[in-house]
């Protein structure tokens, strides 16, 4: 059983030879040296904000939230949106995974994983679409027959 190992040596120099390696020891250097001034960012930061709300309490109360810029309802519109925005990509992902299925069946490959995927995606955008009606307050549209 010959098997070639390299010396902790060789190891430097091919670390040394590294980008990556160079850029990953210098991003260990620097976790390590925010790990240990942690505590201190911690109480510099609690101690700012308690001298800045000793010095000038009102400014606690002025001026409207900056992300949802004075209304309160943009946070939930925002998940709302984000919740359509997902729905949206999953039906699109499933109609690509069955169009792809079909297009892979035509070449004579393997196709029963995209047809599969495809089905589960389209589904679970549908019973997602579903719900995101009923937690909206509407109820969902059936066609007449």
């Amino acid at each position: 059983m010959d098997q070639s190992t390299l010396g902790f040596g060789q190891f430097d120099y091919l670390s040394d030879q590294s980008r990556a390696t160079r850029l990953a020891r210098a991003c260990f250097k620097a976790a390590v040296f925010l790990r240990l001034i942690q505590p201190a960012l911690v109480f510099t930061g609690a101690a700012l904000l308690v001298a800045l709300s000793a010095v000038c309490p009102v400014a606690a109360q002025t001026g409207g939230p900056i992300i949802s810029g004075g209304n309160p309802n943009a946070p939930i519109t925002g998940i709302q949106n984000l919740v359509t925005l997902g729905v949206w990509l999953l039906i699109a992902a499933g109609i690509g995974g069955i169009g792809w299925a079909l297009i892979n069946g035509m070449r004579r490959q393997s196709w029963g994983a995209q047809l599969i995927f495809g089905s589960a995606c389209l589904g679970f955008g549908g019973i997602v679409a579903l719900w995101n009606e009923y937690a909206n307050g509407r109820s969902p549209d059936l066609p007449n027959f």
